[in-house]
């Protein structure tokens, strides 16, 4: 079976597909995993387990889009971040300081800067822009104070979200590019 692996070599681009993609499927995995058991242990504990999910349908594409955007924007980040750093240490401490000092940040502009600039803030944080697109997807108002606030469309959070992925993997694609064979 190795042979057929080792018939071509491995592009740098493949290798960041790849790596990006187990990355989000290992948090896919994460993030779904327990919905799913909800889902089914709802459906089955109802009375009526064919009206239940009939009932419950409806909110399955929004859990998977939910559940796509976390895995694709956290894994992005993380395994960008993760690449630029020299040591596992070093890397960890990286990614838990870009998840969270954003949302610190967001929050303290909201508070005491202009409005204006406090709106677009918000896009910074992943955290934020993940809070606004669950409260979209699922029709409910966001936890975030700083996302309230923000008054931004909800396209705007899922047009960020997409973006940040799509930049982020180009910029992984250019750091592997750049490494000599």
């Amino acid at each position: 079976m190795l042979s057929l692996y080792f018939s071509r070599a491995l592009a740098r681009s493949d290798y960041v597909i790849a790596r990006v993609g187990g990355f989000a499927i290992a948090i896919l995995l994460l993030v779904l995993t327990p919905q799913a058991i909800v889902f089914i242990g709802r459906s089955l504990s109802a009375p009526d387990v064919v009206a239940e999910l009939g009932d419950n349908l409806p909110i399955l594409p929004a859990i998977l889009g939910q559940g796509l955007l976390t895995a694709g924007l956290l894994g992005a980040i993380a395994v960008t971040v993760s690449a630029f750093t020299p040591r596992r240490a070093y890397a960890t401490a990286a990614i838990i300081a870009v998840i969270v000092v954003p949302p610190i940040i967001a929050q303290l502009a909201d508070e005491i800067t202009r409005p204006e600039l406090a709106r677009w803030a918000v896009l910074a944080s992943a955290q934020d822009v993940l809070t606004a697109t669950n409260a979209w997807l699922f029709d409910v108002q966001p936890d975030s104070d700083a996302v309230r606030n923000a008054a931004l469309p909800p396209e705007a959070y899922v047009a960020t979200a997409v973006g940040a992925i799509l930049i982020l993997g180009a910029i992984l694609v250019r750091r592997y590019q750049r490494i000599s064979a």
